[in-house]
């Protein structure tokens, strides 16, 4: 039987001896192939700096210890291709304002955010109190009125790539309209100043009850030669990343199966930088690690924050619910938040642990007596969405690792303490990204995974 060894791989997590954590020795051997998780993503996507990856293939972005997997809910833009990404004329787009004749617009191969195209407006004869915006229109009639059509009551996120001329005031701006072609509303985001290079900005909105359809506008205060690509109007509280016009990024799964049964005693931990600040109180709901008895069955465990609260679940098999929720833990998009749990029912509690962007390490714990055995399909990012629906964190996870027993409790302070990736304990199942797939070794005495 072949044994693969694993020398080269964990030499980047070796740290030095003065932080008080436990090593594993080097090299691993293991008399099995390695296994291979399950990722999935049913199409392109992108990342916030308009590279895109082909359907399946993971996205890495910084996290705590390098590149790390990237997570993210699905998404549909409600815009056309070419509103989205201009290359093919300016079809669905048009100069509009009071003082629209003072701009012309074309569609150029370059500039361009995502490279092949962008919408180009040339203004000239501006001066301070001046209407001058890029719109979207109806494609087909040409009309604004009828640019983009939506719910009532309902919340919106805008979201444009523009380069302007330096010095420039600019900012997106959205028109409601009813069905009778009236403006409801006429608002806009806070503003940018161009510096001459591509800038983002986002713009969220809740429709008014007579709200049927919207037009993305972006107002122009200057004179000189305007730029516009990556546009993008989805149904989000919040901007996620840019997909093509008129369709769907589907959200992102990795799966695990772990040996059966579950460890009576198990925990793990991980690093998380999430997009969304925790004072995003509509739809963020950042799930971290869902645990089922089945791939289509109840979930078991959820690990996760959401608004603002730490949160530990458990289900057993009569459907009772054991929840850990601990609320006043509060993170900024891009801070980096470590959080860490024990399953305990043999001492009869469960314990959590969560510290943000270096500060005190909070820790909760709840009376549960209940054992759950049949807790064996981890989904880690997103839940099985086929089934569950679509829950993703929407932000880098790295370092995540599950452990059996109790042996490595007494470390999480100094893990978090040390700003150092957990210990891989032996007898664990370790993943990790390699070459674009999820690779990694294991060892079927207990149960136990890694990401990053």
């Amino acid at each position: 039987m072949p044994v693969y060894t694993d020398n080269l791989a964990r030499n980047p997590r070796i740290r030095t001896p003065n932080d008080g954590i436990a090593r594993d020795p080097m090299p691993y051997s293991w008399p099995f192939a390695p296994p291979i998780a399950s990722y999935s993503r049913s199409s392109v996507a992108y990342d916030w700096n308009g590279n895109s990856y082909a359907s399946g293939v993971p996205r890495y972005l910084p996290n705590k210890y390098g590149n790390t997997y990237y997570a993210e809910e699905g998404t549909t833009n409600l815009l056309t291709a070419n509103q989205s990404h201009p290359t093919n004329g300016t079809t669905g787009l048009a100069v509009v304002g009071t003082n629209a004749p003072l701009g012309t617009i074309s569609q150029v191969a370059s500039p361009s955010w995502l490279g092949g195209g962008s919408a180009q407006i040339v203004v000239s004869g501006w001066v301070s109190g001046d209407d001058v915006n890029l719109a979207t229109i109806n494609p087909s009639t040409g009309i604004e009125p009828t640019a983009i059509a939506v719910s009532a009551s309902t919340t919106y996120t805008l979201s444009a790539h523009v380069l302007g001329p330096s010095s420039a005031g600019w900012y997106l701006r959205c028109i409601q309209w009813n069905s009778n072609g009236g403006v409801v509303s006429d608002t806009h985001a806070g503003g940018m100043t161009a510096n001459g290079a591509w800038q983002y900005e986002t713009y969220t909105l809740t429709t008014a009850s007579t709200t049927a359809y919207i037009s993305l506008r972006v107002w122009l205060g200057g004179n000189g030669t305007w730029n516009f690509d990556g546009l993008q109007v989805e149904q989000k509280a919040y901007a996620t990343t840019w997909i093509t016009g008129g369709s769907t990024r589907s959200p992102e799964q990795l799966s695990y199966t772990l040996p059966q049964p579950l460890p009576t005693v198990w925990g793990g931990v991980l690093w998380h930088v999430s997009d969304y600040a925790s004072s995003v109180s509509s739809g963020f709901n950042p799930t971290y690690l869902w645990i089922k008895n089945s791939p289509t069955g109840a979930w078991r465990y959820l690990v996760d924050l959401v608004n603002g609260d730490a949160r530990l679940q458990s289900q057993d098999a009569s459907g009772t619910i054991h929840d850990l929720l601990s609320s006043g833990v509060s993170w900024s998009a891009g801070q980096i938040v470590f959080y860490a749990w024990l399953v305990d029912p043999v001492a009869g509690q469960y314990t959590l642990w969560v510290g943000v962007g270096g500060g005190a390490l909070q820790s909760f714990s709840l009376p549960v007596t209940a054992q759950i055995t049949d807790a064996q399909y981890v989904y880690i990012g997103n839940r099985n969405v086929s089934v569950d629906g679509d829950w993703g964190p929407d932000g880098t996870l790295g370092d995540v690792q599950i452990y059996g027993g109790r042996n490595w409790v007494s470390q999480i302070p100094l893990i978090y303490a040390s700003g150092s990736p957990a210990p891989w304990l032996p007898d664990s199942i370790d993943i990790r990204p390699l070459n674009g797939t999820f690779a990694g070794v294991s060892n079927p005495a207990t149960s136990g995974i890694q990401i990053g």
